[in-house]
């Protein structure tokens, strides 16, 4: 049976030519701290609340769908933002990356894009809340908790989820979104509460993903140091290292330095020196007349089958065979 969803666009579903003119109405009437906007077409009906500050947009939407609906979003604005599924789902074909994702009711995520150029879908009423900002804004809020600046930038370079999956809301965040949309106070108060709650659930989030980041309360300096010898890797490489010549180098302790390098990028120093070599004596096997050996040496083997062996262990085939396969 033929799919008979409509399929709509920003500007049909919201009257609006892009999401950050839908946030811009500056004769929209207050309630509770949220600017509040109708939202009443021939698909859904319900309201929409928002409040901007400080690189912040916070928005509520309540939708009741009268019929199912398709909505193309297409923006070559960058979108940071973290989007709390309470009642409802919404299903979304990423046409960039050529992937899907459903997110279900009670579930959240947090989406650093680019650009946007996807395909929303809804067949149900639903309750979201989507909190969007600036990337200084989050780094900033991050930063001043504890966790690694440099790190944050690292993953929001991607255009995917920081999550690969949906996320189950907790009981502690249900709380907090319940008291922020549902609070009955007023004014600046109700403003200055609004930013508290927003502020609150950021962290939660990164909480949950404290594996990706540092939560231990280290100096700013050492943050620094850590990026800084990450640097000196990347261009030396080639040579002979000892940990406790890089510790006296970079002026920090040894148990520190391995401590935050696998914190911070997920691997050992030695294991993350080792695969810069092998992506290099990759190169010269492919673009190179060089020897196997001579490789191996440039690389900072002094063993042919030191290299041969570990080069199997990060590509699995010997570098013979690259080799014959680029010779081709």
């Amino acid at each position: 049976m033929k799919d008979t969803i409509a399929d709509l666009t920003w500007s049909q579903f919201y009257n609006v030519e892009s999401i950050s003119d839908l946030f811009k109405g500056k004769n929209v009437k207050r309630r509770n701290g949220f600017r509040h906007v109708e939202i009443n077409n021939d698909y859904v009906f319900g309201e929409l609340l928002y409040i901007n500050f400080d690189g912040i947009v916070c928005c509520y939407q309540d939708w009741n769908v009268y019929k199912p609906f398709k909505l193309a979003v297409n923006s070559l604005l960058p979108t940071i933002k973290i989007q709390f599924e309470m009642e409802g789902g919404e299903f979304e074909y990423d046409n960039e990356l050529e992937a899907s994702t459903e997110l279900l009711s009670l579930n959240y995520q947090f989406v650093a894009k680019y650009k946007t150029n996807s395909i929303l879908q809804y067949r149900k009423s639903r309750k979201v809340l989507d909190i969007y900002m600036t990337e200084a804004f989050l780094v900033q809020l991050l930063q001043s908790q504890g966790y690694c600046f440099a790190s944050l930038y690292e993953i929001l370079q991607d255009s995917i989820n920081l999550f690969k999956v949906p996320v189950a809301i907790t009981a502690i965040q249900y709380d907090m979104l319940t008291s922020l949309i549902y609070h009955d106070y007023n004014d600046q108060f109700a403003i200055e509460f609004i930013k508290c709650r927003v502020r609150e659930l950021i962290i939660s989030v990164f909480k949950g993903a404290s594996n990706l980041f540092l939560t231990e309360k280290f100096r700013m300096e050492d943050q620094l140091i850590i990026s800084q010898i990450k640097k000196y890797l990347d261009i030396y490489f080639k040579e002979d290292f000892r940990m406790n010549d890089l510790s006296k180098q970079f002026c920090i302790n040894e148990y520190k330095l391995k401590y935050l390098f696998k914190c911070r990028y997920q691997d050992t120093i030695f294991s993350y020196i080792r695969k810069l070599r092998m992506k290099y004596a990759y190169n010269l096997l492919v673009n190179s007349p060089k020897c196997i050996k001579e490789i191996a040496y440039e690389t900072g083997f002094k063993y042919a089958h030191h290299f041969t062996r570990n080069f199997v262990k990060q590509y699995g085939v010997l570098p013979k065979d690259v080799r014959q396969l680029a010779d081709k």
